[in-house]
C-alpha cells in the first residue's frame, strides 16, 4: 500500500474540520449532549468491536488470497472497500475491492472476483444459518 502523501493528508484534515464543525454548530446541540451522556466503556468497547469486525474482515480476505497479501494491507483494502461500498449507490462499491486488489497488488480481475464472490456467499450462507436459528428457537 502506498503511504498518506500530503495532498492525501490536506483533504482529510479539511474533512475533519468540515464535520467537526458542523457537529458543534447550534443545530446539533442535542447531538452533542446525547455525546456527552455516553457511558465511555462503551464508547471504547464499540469501537474495539468495529475495528476487530474490519480484522476479521481482513482475515478472510488474507485466507482466500492463500495469505498472499498481508493481513495489514487486506485490513486497508477492506477499509476503502467498505467505505466505497457504503458511499455508491446499488452496492457498485464491490469493484473497489477488485479495483484495488489489481493495481496496488497486482492480482487479476478474476481472482479478485472470485475472492468477492466466495466471500459474499459464505455471507449469505452464514447470515442464512442465523435466520434460521433464530427462527426456530423464537418459535
Amino acid at each position: 500500500m502506498k503511504y498518506i502523501t500530503g495532498k492525501k493528508f490536506i483533504t482529510v484534515l479539511a474533512t475533519f474540520f468540515a464535520s467537526w464543525n458542523n457537529i458543534i454548530s447550534d443545530q446539533n446541540r442535542g447531538l452533542i449532549a446525547t455525546i456527552k451522556n455516553i457511558d465511555k466503556t462503551y464508547l471504547v468497547l464499540g469501537f474495539f468491536l468495529y475495528v476487530l469486525s474490519y480484522l476479521l474482515r481482513g482475515l478472510r480476505f488474507h485466507i482466500l488470497l492463500d495469505k498472499k497479501i498481508s493481513l495489514t494491507d487486506l485490513f486497508h483494502i477492506v477499509c476503502v472497500h467498505n467505505m466505497v461500498n457504503s458511499i455508491l449507490p446499488a452496492r457498485s462499491g464491490e469493484l473497489s475491492y477488485i479495483y484495488i486488489l489489481k493495481k496496488y497488488h497486482d492480482k487479476s480481475t478474476g481472482e479478485g472476483v472470485a475472492t468477492l464472490m466466495v466471500a459474499r456467499v459464505l455471507d449469505f450462507i452464514t447470515i442464512s444459518l442465523l435466520f434460521f436459528y433464530v427462527f426456530f428457537i423464537c418459535t
